[in-house]
């Protein structure tokens, strides 16, 4: 017999995507039934146990199949063997938690779902059930009916920001309003979407404390009544820094740009870590909040790294049958003096094959050196220096150009450059010798407000 909900039911929405417990039933984090842990479940793997499985659902609900086999790992795993006759029960056991949370996030409240392994129904089949090899699984499904919201409240909702950047989409934009399809996720989501709201309005540990969903079967309605705390706004506290190795503990904290006295931001703790990831010498960056915010309103934060080698090398070459070969190098420290200061060598050769001589290459070699967070958090020093020699049919050009300047990005959106160039070039040609000196200015000013520029 398949496992069907009754309602009305008053459930907690906790929506659990992990691996289930095999022995508990657990909807919207609601145990229906079961024992709180698998004490049966064998540690060890067992003898092969193949199976086949079908799925069988009312006409017409393909598009639900496919979203239950999507979720099913007795479907997933259909190919290769369970670890035993206790695997495969264990495995059958999962899928109910699995399957009813796709339906729930499809808004299908009043389904059932039977799971049989030959016949008998996987809940009432002891983990040492004996079951033939291969083993005939069957998921019965039916969904029932898409519920829809009755009521859909949020209970201490965030009042519109001042600040335009602190604005957060609306729940009922969202679907969570009366008349709208009650998906699980929608409720989630709404929940998420309030918690963030006061978030961004200083309230660092906002929480949802009481979620109220009562499904109402004779109606086909779901009533979703959501209670936020928002908790006292906070600013930032002291900023600690811990796990570096050659890095100086002081510029990291400074580098975060979260200033402690400065109101509780997500979007500044979000920025700080891409600070921190553009320095390039963190093979992981994390930033903690404290638990709970200190008497004085405060919110200490722990900034915890893990530094990359600070050297690095690379070779490379290309061929063609017009410029023949040739081979690039380069070295980089990318911590030079334990405040992320980038230096860089590189060179490259071409024309390899085409001649022998070394006065008929083109050569390539310079030098960057780039210093992070002068003046603020947000702006790079640089200077470079290049030399170049580049032997064309007509002409020979040797140069040498330097240039140093600073990079700022002054939004998220927003960064502008500033150099100071010169450059100094001899051309040998027929003519004769020629030599010339330019000097200049140049500036850049970029706006990308792309998610996820390249």
């Amino acid at each position: 017999m398949g496992r069907r909900l009754h309602g009305p039911l008053l459930l907690a929405l906790m929506l659990a995507f992990s691996p289930p417990s095999a022995n508990a039933f657990e909807l919207f984090g609601l145990k229906l039934f079961g024992k709180d842990k698998a004490a049966e479940e064998p540690d060890t793997i067992g003898e092969p146990w193949n199976y086949t499985v079908e799925f069988v659902l009312p006409y017409g609900a393909d598009e639900t199949e496919k979203k239950l086999k999507g979720a099913s790992s007795l479907w997933a795993d259909r190919e290769k063997p369970a670890s035993g006759a206790a695997g495969l029960i264990v495995k059958a056991r999962g899928d109910y938690r699995r399957l009813l949370n796709t339906l729930y996030g499809s808004a299908l409240y009043g389904g059932s779902i039977s799971i049989t392994i030959d016949g008998q129904e996987v809940s009432g089949l002891p983990i040492d059930a004996d079951i033939a090899n291969p083993a005939s699984v069957r998921v019965a499904v039916d969904p029932g009916s898409v519920f829809h919201f009755d009521q859909a409240r949020i209970i201490n909702q965030a009042p519109p920001p001042l600040n335009r950047n602190d604005r957060v989409e609306d729940p009922a934009k969202e679907g969570f309003q009366s008349g709208e399809v009650a998906a699980s996720g929608t409720i989630l989501k709404a929940g998420r979407l309030a918690v963030e709201a006061w978030r961004h309005q200083g309230h660092a540990k906002a929480e949802i404390v009481e979620r109220r969903v009562t499904a109402a079967h004779e109606t086909e309605t779901v009533d979703a009544i959501l209670t936020v705390e928002p908790g006292r706004r906070a600013a930032y506290g002291v900023v600690t820094v811990s796990g570096t190795e050659r890095m100086d503990p002081d510029f990291v904290a400074r580098q975060t740009g979260l200033v402690p006295g400065r109101e509780y931001d997500p979007d500044d703790i979000d920025r700080a870590r891409e600070r921190l990831s553009k320095l390039d010498v963190f093979r992981s960056a994390r930033i903690e909040e404290a638990d709970e915010i200190g008497a004085d309103g405060l919110l200490p934060l722990a900034v915890i790294v893990q530094e990359r080698l600070p050297r690095r090398f690379g070779v490379g070459g290309t061929y063609s049958t017009l410029d023949g070969l040739g081979v690039q190098a380069y070295w980089m420290h990318r911590n030079l003096f334990g405040r992320a200061e980038r230096l860089r060598f590189e060179g490259q050769v071409s024309g390899i094959g085409n001649t022998f001589k070394p006065e008929d290459l083109t050569y390539r070699v310079g030098a960057t050196f780039i210093k992070p967070g002068v003046y603020t958090p947000d702006t790079d020093f640089q200077a470079s220096i290049f030399g170049d020699r580049e032997v064309l049919e007509r002409y020979t050009r040797t140069a040498v150009s330097a240039e140093l300047g600073f990079r700022h990005e002054f939004t998220e959106a927003l960064s502008g450059s500033l150099f100071a160039n010169a450059g100094r070039a001899r051309f040998e040609d027929d003519f004769g010798t020629r030599d010339f000196t330019t000097v200049g200015l140049s500036g850049t000013l970029t706006y990308d407000s792309r998610d996820n520029p390249a």
